[in-house]
C-alpha cells in the first residue's frame, strides 16, 4: 500500500457525506484543507480532488438522509432503508474498486 493511500481521506469523506446525506460539504470542506498542502507532500492535487469527489458521492448515495434516496424510496413505494440495501453491494464494490485504483 503507497504511503499516498494509507493517507487518503476518502474513507472519512464517505462516512461523513453517509451521515449528513450530502456529499458536497465534506468534500469542498477536504478539498480546501488538503488539496492545498497536496503538491509540496508529493501527491497529485487532482488525484487527491478526484478521489475525495468520488467518496463523497459513494457516501451521499449511502445515506438515508439524502434527498435522491428520499425520492427514488418515494417512488419506489419501498422505505429507504430497503432501497439502501440493495444499492449497498454495488456502492461498496464500487469503493472496493476506487481503493484499488488509489494504490
Amino acid at each position: 500500500m503507497s504511503q499516498y493511500t494509507r493517507r487518503a481521506p476518502w474513507p472519512a469523506v464517505m462516512a461523513l457525506a453517509a451521515l449528513t446525506g450530502t456529499g458536497i460539504a465534506p468534500a469542498v470542506a477536504l478539498m480546501k484543507v488538503l488539496v492545498p498542502l497536496a503538491a509540496p507532500a508529493g501527491v497529485d492535487p487532482a488525484r487527491l480532488g478526484a478521489l475525495i469527489s468520488v467518496s463523497a458521492q459513494f457516501g451521499r448515495t449511502m445515506s438515508p438522509a439524502a434527498a435522491v434516496v428520499i425520492m427514488a424510496a418515494t417512488l419506489a413505494g419501498a422505505p429507504p432503508g430497503a432501497l439502501l440495501r440493495r444499492a449497498a453491494p454495488a456502492l461498496l464494490f464500487g469503493a472496493a474498486a476506487l481503493l484499488l485504483g488509489a494504490l
